[in-house]
């Protein structure tokens, strides 16, 4: 890619666009989709604007790779479809799903942190337990990072009775890409 460097545009190498993305992840919410979104301070890319045919970008796309464009000169570069590496399956290859799956199995983790080690397994402690899960799942399904979460199952686990298994089904939002 090009980006202006100490005042002049300078060729530098991809993995710099590659951490743009990144960090715009970071600052943009976990439901939102990348594809045809733009990423500032990069002005433009070696190889673009007819490089490579559309045919070929879709079978590189179609192994799971990421793809920057800039559909024009001097204007932003722009996310071709937020794929991820897994392409197997919907759910798997966008990247905003796979964002939100792994934002929800943290903030369960994170929110439910302080519920682990001062209690005793009861029914009253599992009680309380898919209590505080069923307002997370609301608070998810109100903030608008899931369309809806339900808990599915609380139970003791067989094999190690000081272990709790969760099992929360979440329907996610998916991107509008056709």
């Amino acid at each position: 890619v090009t980006a202006d460097v100490n005042g002049a545009a300078s060729i530098i190498d991809g993995y710099y666009c590659a951490a743009g993305w990144a960090g715009k992840a970071n600052d943009t919410p976990a439901n939102s989709p990348f594809s045809r979104t733009t990423i500032a301070g990069y002005t433009g890319i070696k190889y673009s604007n007819g490089y490579f045919s559309k045919s070929q970008l879709d079978r590189i796309a179609g192994g799971g790779t990421w793809i920057t464009v800039q559909p024009s000169q001097n204007t932003p570069l722009q996310c071709r479809h937020q794929l991820s590496t897994d392409v197997s399956s919907v759910e798997k290859r966008e990247f905003s799903i796979t964002r939100v799956v792994d934002y929800v199995a943290k903030y369960f983790r994170i929110a439910l942190a302080k519920q682990v080690g001062n209690f005793n397994i009861t029914q009253a402690y599992l009680d309380a337990l898919a209590t505080s899960i069923q307002g997370l799942c609301k608070s998810l399904q109100e903030a608008g990072m899931v369309i809806d979460a339900k808990l599915v199952s609380i139970a003791v686990n067989t094999t190690s009775p000081d272990k709790i298994d969760v099992v929360i089904a979440i329907d996610v939002p998916y991107p509008a890409n056709y």
